[in-house]
């Protein structure tokens, strides 16, 4: 089993290093990435211009560093931040745009000013707040808008829980979205824990399973499901077969059970002794 998961590693990590031009990773960390891009930016800045003759003579740099995924995000938002007064691609349909007005309800945009990502309230043009005080789930999308405003430039997009600090129902939202955009030209890597995003994207298997059984969009051709669990890595097959995708289920089914049971045990000590 090592020996699988450690032949995929090198093969994806081999892939998208060829092909970073193309890739967009939006990662887990991204919550609180806008607290330190300028200070990050400012490392960078000062270290590739520094006078090399000194880097050499001196003591190693005190300047903190993150790890790549953060440093290439935050690089990504830095050279994307003029799109954020773009409007969404004319080619979305109509229903990807009704996602993304739901998930985010007001307008990311950058202050030269400021030098500061900023977030303006929703049906109100002139009250506007800073990033760093937006909700945590605002805060997950950034990424996301940015991306799809201008995601005829990259071919992947990789996203790691998308379903973060997300209530369920806009968990739901996220995974239609990404459904929708996987129907185009965009191929969506996704790492997830929430048996609400894996749900509807079940449903949106089966629905167009429904329209169309011999070339509905969800076939093992177009959609590869892999479980990670115990050092190990297991093929799912396909989503809509009920016996492919038990892990959620398995974990729901004890917590209701245990709930139901406790309950009964309640109305039991209520209704106390039987009388003889």
């Amino acid at each position: 089993h090592k020996s699988v998961i450690q032949r995929l590693n090198m093969g994806l990590t081999f892939f998208f290093i060829d092909n970073l031009a193309e890739n967009i990773y939006l990662p887990a960390e991204r919550i609180g990435i806008n607290v330190f891009r300028t200070r990050l930016n400012n490392q960078v800045v000062n270290e590739n211009f520094s006078n090399p003759v000194e880097a050499l003579t001196s003591k190693p740099a005190t300047n903190e560093r993150y790890p790549y995924p953060i440093e290439d995000y935050i690089k990504y938002l830095n050279n994307s931040l003029t799109y954020l007064d773009h409007n969404y691609d004319q080619q979305m349909s109509v229903s990807e745009r009704d996602l993304l007005s739901k998930l985010i309800p007001g307008h990311f945009f950058y202050s030269e000013d400021l030098n500061q990502i900023r977030y303006r309230l929703p049906g109100d043009t002139t009250q506007e707040i800073s990033f760093n005080l937006v909700s945590s789930s605002l805060k997950s999308l950034l990424g996301i808008e940015t991306f799809v405003k201008h995601h005829d430039t990259f071919s992947w997009l990789l996203i790691d829980e998308p379903e973060m600090n997300l209530h369920p129902t806009r968990q739901a939202m996220m995974a239609n979205l990404l459904y929708q955009l996987a129907k185009g030209n965009t191929r969506v890597v996704v790492s997830t824990h929430s048996d609400y995003f894996i749900k509807a994207l079940i449903n949106d298997i089966l629905a167009s399973k429904v329209a169309d059984k011999e070339k509905h969009i969800g076939m093992t051709t177009d959609v590869s499901i892999y479980e990670f669990t115990n050092n190990s890595v297991r093929q799912l097959g396909d989503l809509t077969d009920e016996t492919a995708f038990t892990n959620f289920d398995e974990t729901t089914d004890k917590i209701n059970t245990r709930y139901y049971d406790l309950l009964d045990q309640l109305d039991e000590e209520d209704a106390g002794p039987a009388d003889e």
